[in-house]
Order: C-alpha cells, then structure tokens, then sequence
C-alpha cells in the first residue's frame, strides 16, 4: 500500500517540470518537494525489485535530460499497468479464459474457490464483472452438490444478493458435509497462486 502512494499513474500536477527546479518563494519549494521526493522513492524502490534485463530497461528509458533520476510516471509505471493491467478487448477475453479454468472438487474448501477468482479479478482490475457474470462462473465451476444451496441463497436474498452470500453458505454446508475441506486446495489455486508470485509486475502493482 505504501508503494502505490508513490506510484502514480498520471503526474502530480506539482511535480516541477524538471528535477533540479528551484523556485523562488517558500510556498512554491514546499509544493513540489513532496512528489520530487514522492517520485524518487519510486525509482529507487522500483530499481530495488526489478531483476530482469527488460525491467532494468524501463528504469534506463525514465531517465531523461530534466530528469537524470527518471520520471517513475512516465515511463516506468505506465509500461507496467499497459503490460500487467492491461484495459484492452483482449484482456477481458484472457480475463474469461482464465475464469473457466477456475474449479472446485466437491470435498474442496470453497473459501480458496473464492480467493481463485478474487485474485483472477484483482489481476484484471480494470476489466469488472457484473454479479450475474460472477454467479454464472460460480454455477459452472462449483460441484453439482452446492446447486441447492446456491439456489436458495439466490432467492432467500432477492436483489439484496452478492457474492458473499454465495461463500458463506457454501463455506457452511462444506463445513457440515466435509469437515476436512479446509486442508486441501485445487490445482487451480496452487496455479493462480504460484503466478501470483511469479510475476513481479503482479507484485508492483497489487
């Protein structure tokens, strides 16, 4: 959460036009040495986690002639959410495809069910599914043992329904029919999990 304070994705509009700027009055000193400093810290924390060649690169392209220190903005964090949060068609059909893949066995915890597609949604934050979207994939991937309890939970909250209604009464139903849920994950958590750590530009910008 700190970094994104840092991490901006448009300029401040107090950012000064070049690093080394110096004004005249105090006022003016004081306004733009917050995001002077506010940019710096996310080049230097950027610099710090990046460890590829084609990260390294970004760095080398946000460094500019007004600013010999980069320009984090610019550069850097609008390569980063073009390539990792990217708001495209296409992205919304990768974000489809990876919801289809999402599954659950009938003695699985659906709580990691749930954190599959809030991670897969997290991931694809610019791209938002309606609940009727959300309940659909829920439909399809949950085991044919939830139908009834999913069903119920639809009608019993009417319009008032969201997705943690559908959780909470999986979670309880597999609590009474498979005490020992909580001790196993789907192959698709381990998968979404391990890309999750995978991908540094997933970690920046979490």
């Amino acid at each position: 959460m700190r970094f994104k304070t840092y991490a901006r994705r448009t300029r401040d509009p107090d950012l000064p036009l070049k690093e080394d700027e110096v004004l005249a009055d105090d006022a003016g000193r004081k306004k733009i040495k917050k995001p002077r400093h506010a940019n710096s810290l996310a080049m230097e924390m950027l610099t710090m986690a990046f460890t590829s060649a084609s990260m390294m690169g970004m760095i080398a392209d946000a460094v500019m002639v007004d600013w010999p220190s980069g320009l984090a903005y610019k550069k850097v964090i609008a390569t980063l959410f073009k390539q990792y949060r990217p708001s495209d068609v296409m992205s919304k059909v990768e974000m489809r495809r990876e919801m289809d893949q999402v599954n659950m066995k009938k003695d699985n915890d659906p709580n990691t069910f749930f954190e599959q597609i809030s991670q897969i949604e997290d991931k694809y934050v610019t791209q938002k599914l309606s609940l009727e979207d959300l309940l659909a994939i829920v439909l399809d991937a949950a085991p044919i043992e939830y139908g009834a309890t999913i069903t119920a939970e639809t009608r019993n909250k009417g319009n008032a329904l969201t997705l943690e209604n559908i959780r909470e009464a999986m979670h309880v139903q597999c609590c009474i029919m498979y005490p020992a849920a909580k001790t196993k994950k789907t192959s698709s958590a381990k998968a979404v999990e391990l890309s999750s750590v995978d991908n540094v530009g997933d970690m920046l910008l979490l």
